[in-house]
């Protein structure tokens, strides 16, 4: 029965510590990546249209881009949850073959992200969380062909989920995170400070 009593006290003990926070600003860069399907959204105007005319053929699969975030939010005190803004970016671009002279393509793609992070486990050194955000995306794109180019724009929603998230180090910090959606998907690697 003592063994017991004194598993629950430590529990007990443990479980405020684990949570406990000092609130504050937090800032960080990462490096991810986000599962992009290039064949939606394009513009049905312009050189692609033409593309069959002109011997290419478009012709696309999800694609892998590298993402850079840069993230700034607020923890509060005493609570196991902060709210963030995450500002994101992708480059992607592609040569399509054929025909007299190849049809080139890019894009840059703005992520806006805010989120709020739950955190399983807190402490000054190690955190343990998982996020939930909404994505507004802004994409511009160009194709040239030849001496013709067409550009247009488009904005998108979307989402962005991380059931697990990781941060080592008390001001200074790196970061881990696991998740899916519009901003990355698999993992994002980061580092970051505390206020």
């Amino acid at each position: 029965m003592k063994k017991y009593l004194l598993t629950l006290a430590v529990a007990l003990v443990a479980a405020p510590l684990a949570f406990a926070q000092q609130g504050g600003w937090e800032t960080g860069l990462s490096l991810g990546s986000c599962l992009y399907d290039r064949s939606q959204g394009h513009s049905e105007i312009g050189i692609r249209s033409n593309s069959e005319t002109n011997g290419h053929v478009a012709e696309y699969s999800p694609t892998l881009l590298p993402t850079f975030v840069a993230t700034a939010g607020y923890n509060f005190a005493d609570a196991p949850f902060g709210v963030f803004m995450n500002v994101g970016w992708n480059y992607a671009w592609n040569t399509l073959k054929g025909g007299p002279s190849p049809l080139k393509e890019q894009e840059h793609i703005l992520h806006f992200t805010p989120e709020v992070r739950l955190y399983y486990v807190q402490n000054p050194k190690f955190r343990m969380y998982a996020t939930v955000g909404a994505d507004l995306r802004y994409r511009s794109y160009t194709e040239q062909y030849r001496s013709s180019k067409c550009s247009n724009a488009d904005i998108s929603f979307g989402y962005q989920l991380s059931p697990l998230g990781f941060s080592f180090g008390d001001r200074w910090l790196v970061s881990m995170d696991f998740g899916f959606g519009t901003l990355w998907s698999a993992v994002s690697i980061g580092a970051g400070y505390r206020f």
